[in-house]
């Protein structure tokens, strides 16, 4: 991390040198604030809720030439009880993130090459419900990276990019519960740590711009490394020396029609794997001496698609009907689905979500927006089993979004 962090500073500063300090900086200030609010109604099995997120955006735009500049972005959020992508989050959860980004950029060669430095980083806290305090939630976190990235303009219309970057997040209050009913005393011992990660990402793309369609495409190659979690054995205690890692790929695509007036369309698609090398065991109760191994039990691959489309009855006005729709599938490489009394059914777990969403946006003037919205969300899962966690359930939210931003 340090290394990167080095190579960074030492590339902005010689990139920066040609800047010459009779050029005339200019200086862009951008905010946004959107604050969320509704209501959730699931079909069954799950209490109704009130929905409510607030998201603040602070940044500066600083443009010392034509191929010179520097971004900089902070982030306050809050999201509390809400719909979630993840199958495995509570639907109670709280957060709170601080998030900060910066980024310069270089363009080389009447900009055919530009080279960017970027820096973030960010702080969740965390809270399963309105009982707990902030500051002690099992999966607080802060991160920390930091990256290189080139771009080259092939052509007008033609645009390749590539980059890389490194991150860490530090969970300071993790602990391993399922270690207190293993009695593994390795990992009580050393209980600190065991959810610290390293990431280490390489990616590659390109865009295209043709006709008014805008194309592109992505590869991302990342690796997850645990500074301290070891990797569970057959015999219920964790490996001496193999640490616990996961290598994941994803590959996108966009497609966009952009229109200022009419009709703007498009959809993007992503198919990603996951392979882990942790085992799991799985525990019916606080008391089971027998609990059942299962490895490889974190391996999956999943598909998705997002299309939209938005109608805009007038030109240059903002007022916008926009409907979107996005469908992830999942499917656990060894992992078994259960039945409704947790019993492993044979059958490999898979799960399909699927949202819908429809909102229009309404402009009081040129900064400031309502934006009244329907979402239906539905999961869909072999999976019976959901003591813990809601794995089937259909759910219609309606709310409103206050967006102001200059």
């Amino acid at each position: 991390m340090r290394n990167i962090l080095f190579i960074i500073i030492a590339t902005v500063t010689v990139l920066a040198l040609p800047v010459s300090a009779s050029c005339a900086v200019n200086f862009m200030p951008y905010y946004q604030m959107t604050m969320n609010q509704g209501y959730t109604v699931f079909n069954e099995g799950q209490n109704n809720f009130l929905t409510s997120s607030l998201s603040n955006n602070v940044g500066l735009l600083t443009k010392f030439s034509k191929s010179t500049s520097l971004i900089t972005i902070y982030q306050l959020k809050y999201n509390g009880p809400s719909l979630k992508l993840d199958e495995n989050q509570q639907l109670q959860e709280r957060s709170i993130d601080h998030i900060f980004m910066g980024k310069f950029s270089q363009g080389l060669f009447n900009n055919f090459i530009t080279l960017e430095g970027k820096v973030d980083g960010m702080w969740e806290f965390y809270r399963e419900s309105k009982s707990k305090q902030w500051g002690t939630g099992l999966y607080d976190f802060k991160r920390q990276g930091a990256g290189l990235g080139v771009k080259v303009a092939l052509l007008p219309f033609l645009q390749l990019q590539g980059g890389f970057k490194q991150s860490q997040m530090l969970f300071p209050n993790y602990k391993d519960l399922s270690a207190y009913l293993s009695s593994d005393t390795q990992v009580i011992a050393a209980e600190r740590g065991l959810q610290d990660q390293l990431f280490t990402t390489i990616d590659g793309g390109v865009d295209m711009q043709l006709w008014k369609f805008i194309i592109s495409g992505n590869y991302n190659h990342t690796i997850k490394s645990y500074y301290e979690q070891k990797v569970i054995l057959p015999t219920g205690v964790r490996s001496a020396t193999e640490k616990q890692a996961e290598i994941s790929d994803r590959i996108s695509f966009n497609f966009i029609f952009p229109a200022k007036r009419g009709l703007a369309f498009g959809t993007s698609a992503a198919y990603s794997t996951r392979n882990s090398n942790q085992n799991y065991q799985y525990f019916k109760s606080a008391n089971d001496t027998s609990p059942v191994f299962i490895a490889d039990y974190y391996d999956i691959s999943s598909m998705e698609i997002a299309p939209f489309l938005s109608i805009i009855p007038f030109k240059n006005s903002k007022l916008a009907l926009n409907c979107n729709a996005f469908l992830i599938s999942k499917n656990y490489g060894v992992r078994q689905a259960q039945d409704a009394q947790g019993v492993y059914t044979g059958d490999l777990l898979n799960t399909t979500l699927t949202i819908y969403t429809v909102s229009l946006k309404l402009p009081f003037n040129n900064s400031t927006f309502f934006i009244p919205k329907y979402v239906l969300q539905t999961l869909v899962s072999n999976n019976k089993f959901e003591k813990f966690v809601k794995y089937n359930y259909t759910a219609n939210y309606i709310g409103f979004d206050l967006a102001v931003e200059y």
